[in-house]
């Protein structure tokens, strides 16, 4: 049988279910897209043991259950680094002062590390400073607090 037939009527026949399934589990459309192609690529990769197994549907979908178990813990584990560079533009004088723009159920301490960051300009190694922190400890709570802003703001 030729590759692209055999794995391409397993995607016609599989792919709104995996889809449907995938979803359960993270969400979001592209990931959920970007793990079903894996899966596939998989699947081309070991195209004859899929080939000759009794239920290919099934080493499918089992296939797909690990990629997205992968993918949640990938997920989990994965830190996001704060490109330090949007840094470097002189912030534009605000009309008021920010701590009068940051929302309602940020804690103090929270506020205090946006306040410096973005109205003192502050660098992280003068917050660690003041807070008696390493940098690193400091550039994940600057990160916390952006993030718990963000959410208390209304974005994503």
């Amino acid at each position: 049988m030729v590759e692209e037939d055999f794995i391409g009527k397993l995607y016609l026949e599989l792919y709104e279910t995996m889809f449907s399934m995938a979803f359960h589990k993270l969400h979001d459309e592209e990931r959920i897209q970007e793990v079903i192609q894996e899966t596939f690529l998989f699947a081309m990769y070991r195209r004859e043991e899929l080939e000759h197994h009794p239920n290919p549907q099934g080493w499918l979908m089992n296939t797909l259950k690990f990629m997205i178990s992968n993918e949640r813990r990938r997920a989990v584990n994965t830190r996001v680094v704060c490109d330090e560079s949007i840094y470097d533009y002189p912030a534009a004088v605000p009309e008021e002062p920010l701590e009068d723009s940051l929302p309602i159920g940020l804690t103090e301490g929270e506020r205090n590390i946006l306040i410096w960051r973005f109205e003192r300009q502050l660098s992280h190694r003068e917050m660690a400073a003041l807070l008696s922190i390493t940098e690193v400890n400091c550039r994940n709570r600057l990160s916390r607090a952006l993030k718990k802003c963000r959410k208390l703001l209304g974005y994503p």
